[in-house]
Parts: C-alpha cells; sequence; structure tokens
C-alpha cells in the first residue's frame, strides 16, 4: 500500500490556493485601476457611459437554440473591436466594456488633459453607430444612448449616477439645467458640461 505524506499533500494544497488567491487579486487590482485613485482605490470618474440594448430580444429567448446561441457569440466576437479592441493596450487603458443578456455598457472616464475638445465623445458616437449598423446588417436592431456623468466599472461591474438617466423617448441632446463650468477649466471649446457632484448628471445623447 502506498503511503501519503499528509503534511506535504496539504502545504502543497495550500500553495496552489495561495497562488491563485494572488493571481485572483492581481487580476481584480488591475480590473479596477482604471477606476481608483491614487491610494489604489475605486472611485467614481465623471464619465462617457454608452448603454446599447437589443431589440426583440424577449420574443427570441423564448425559442432560443444551441444555433442561435451560437450566431449571438460569432456576431459579438465579430463586432466587438468596434465598441473595444482587446488586442489593443489603449482601449484596455482607457475604458471597459461588458456584455450581459441582451444589453451592453461601455464605460470611459473623460481625460481633462486631452487635446480633444469633445473629450472623445465623436469616438464613442462614431463607435456605437459603426456597432449598431453592423448588427442592423446581421438583423439585430439596437437602441441606446450616450451619458455623461459620474460613473465605476470594472470587468465585471459597472454603476453610478451616469446609468440612471432618463430622457424622452424622441432622438435628442440634453443638458441639465445646473450643469457646472467647463471641465477643461475654462478653455471653452467644449460644450460638454458636467455635473458639479456623484448626485447629478446630464444626458448627452439619446437614441431610441
Amino acid at each position: 500500500m502506498k503511503s501519503f505524506d499528509v503534511e506535504k499533500i496539504l502545504a502543497r494544497s495550500r500553495g496552489d490556493r495561495m497562488r491563485r488567491r494572488a493571481e485572483v487579486d492581481a487580476a481584480r487590482k488591475a480590473s479596477r485601476a482604471l477606476y481608483s485613485d491614487d491610494a489604489g482605490e475605486p472611485t467614481l470618474l465623471p464619465s462617457f457611459v454608452v448603454y446599447l440594448d437589443e431589440l426583440g430580444t424577449a420574443a427570441r429567448l423564448g425559442g432560443m437554440t444551441n444555433d442561435d446561441l451560437r450566431a449571438d457569440l460569432r456576431a459579438y466576437d465579430d463586432l466587438r473591436w468596434f465598441l473595444h479592441d482587446d488586442s489593443t493596450d489603449w482601449d484596455a487603458d482607457s475604458q471597459r466594456i461588458l456584455y450581459f443578456s441582451d444589453n451592453l455598457v461601455v464605460a470611459a472616464p473623460l481625460d481633462g488633459a486631452t487635446d480633444k475638445c469633445d473629450f472623445g465623445l465623436f469616438y464613442h458616437i462614431w463607435a456605437a453607430g459603426a456597432y449598431q449598423l453592423n448588427m442592423a446588417l446581421r438583423g439585430r436592431m439596437l437602441r441606446g444612448g450616450i451619458t455623461a456623468g459620474d460613473a465605476y466599472a470594472d470587468d465585471t461591474f459597472v454603476t453610478g449616477p451616469a446609468l440612471g438617466v432618463r430622457s424622452g423617448r424622441s432622438p435628442r441632446w440634453t443638458r441639465s439645467s445646473n450643469a457646472a463650468p467647463d471641465y477643461r477649466g475654462g478653455r471653452g471649446c467644449c460644450p460638454i458640461r458636467m455635473p458639479p457632484s456623484s448626485g447629478d448628471h446630464e444626458s448627452v445623447a439619446q437614441a431610441r
């Protein structure tokens, strides 16, 4: 009968758990880094938040098959790069994207030091429009909007006042009546105005 060194087995198991825990902690820290303060604590940041929602999902889910699932995943894999290119460091360092069921959210902190006077808003409008168009070509209609406000996002979780924006049903631009001064500190070239606190936010663009 083969003998076992119980203490050695337990020590190896503890070592494996500690290594896995260290890997999980490192991945979580990297995921949260974009929305963390100088002390490494998660924080709300002024952001653009893109929200897109597929239409007709409730009807499709009732009769969903494995072929439908695989077609969905192929579409998401093929078109995801319009919104977030996983092959580049730039997107990983500047935004987070989450898919859940028939919805997706892209959250990107505003950079007050950027040379773009729209803080990159045009890029998000273009990316959302290109994704929406290509999904439509595959028979999937989407609606959604882009908001500016305080938000937090990592690779598994997104929240913040910017996600709570409600606007009218017609496509339009809106601005809160108590918007703060220009986020760039007075350069004056950008029409985007950020809320003075996490308790206020504004809708930048809404399309339904």
